[in-house]
């Protein structure tokens, strides 16, 4: 019998725990937990209308002792069967259902169904009803990153599309200076710039945003890498107003990436970029869903410092 997306063991027939006397089993030796005589217990199982794809049912049952049992089952075919030597006293059962014959069945094995335990106490004598529930066991590819620690201690890489700036810092003053260059058709950017950045790793130093006129005038915006928030758990906004540039005639954006005091700092420091906007809509947009838009390494920097595009 179906019961949502699982089946019933037992069906609307429970499954009867039948205890009976050591005796009433053929056997009068204790036996561990039972000591003094207190009986051995069998569960009479009744399995109606079995799914296809089950070949082998395994009940296990946890009490003084904990004792497993299988059954070989076929699709669509009703079977009974009594489960001998069973502890008596409060016991936990439970259901597993494998695709394989019971042969085949492992420690290791997965099963295609499953139950969740009943506690139940038995106690000789008397016939307590039990029903299990199988329901379909779901099973998940897992891969799992590991925070290798940032400032307040850790951070991945994920990004929506970004610029990654890798930068070997290893003394005061070191720096990698990334620009993208309109000096060719200098672009109204209208009264501010803005980035998204985040922090991969670092322990020292800052990114500074960078806005150059055409007239050769710079403006900057500065924060400290230890303020950055990890990569994976947002980004910071860094901004510059341009009341002292002509945001007519904007000839380049980009970043300095400074080993400024104090240290020490982390070679490499890591910065993600997740998007440089103008405030002019219809000027250049940089969202680095598609490449590194024309953001390049320029001007004096560090040897060995790079830049990659993280796809989303």
């Amino acid at each position: 019998m179906r019961f949502g997306h699982g089946f019933v063991v037992g069906g609307v027939v429970t499954v009867f725990a039948l205890l009976a006397t050591v005796s009433s089993v053929g056997c009068t030796a204790d036996l561990p937990g039972d000591e003094g005589g207190s009986g051995r217990g069998a569960i009479e199982l009744a399995v109606a209308a079995p799914p296809s794809g089950v070949g082998c049912l395994r009940v296990t049952t946890a009490g003084t002792r904990t004792v497993v049992k299988t059954l070989a089952i076929t699709a669509g075919v009703p079977v009974s069967s009594s489960l001998t030597g069973l502890p008596t006293g409060m016991v936990a059962v439970t259901a597993e259902a494998f695709a394989e014959a019971c042969a085949m069945v492992t420690p290791s094995s997965n099963p295609s169904w499953t139950g969740d335990p009943i506690n139940v106490t038995l106690a000789a004598g008397v016939v307590t009803p039990v029903q299990l529930i199988m329901r379909q066991n779901g099973r998940l590819s897992l891969s799992v990153e590991w925070d290798t620690g940032v400032a307040d201690g850790g951070t991945t890489t994920v990004c929506p599309g970004c610029a990654q700036l890798s930068v070997p810092l290893l003394a005061e003053n070191e720096q990698a200076i990334y620009l993208v260059n309109m000096f060719a058709a200098p672009v109204n950017a209208g009264a501010s710039v803005s980035a998204r950045v985040c922090a991969v790793s670092g322990s020292g130093g800052g990114i500074q945003l960078l806005v150059e006129d055409a007239n050769f005038q710079i403006a900057g915006a500065f924060e400290l890498i230890t303020n950055l928030p990890p990569c994976g758990q947002g980004f910071r906004q860094l901004g510059i107003a341009l009341p002292t540039l002509d945001s007519t005639r904007i000839a380049s954006v980009g970043f300095q990436v400074l080993a400024s005091a104090p240290g020490p700092w982390t070679n490499p420091t890591i910065v993600n970029v997740d998007s440089i906007t103008l405030a002019n809509p219809a000027a250049p947009q940089f969202n680095f869903d598609t490449g590194l838009g024309g953001l390049v390494l320029d001007g004096p920097s560090v040897p060995g410092s790079t830049i990659t595009w993280i796809a989303p």
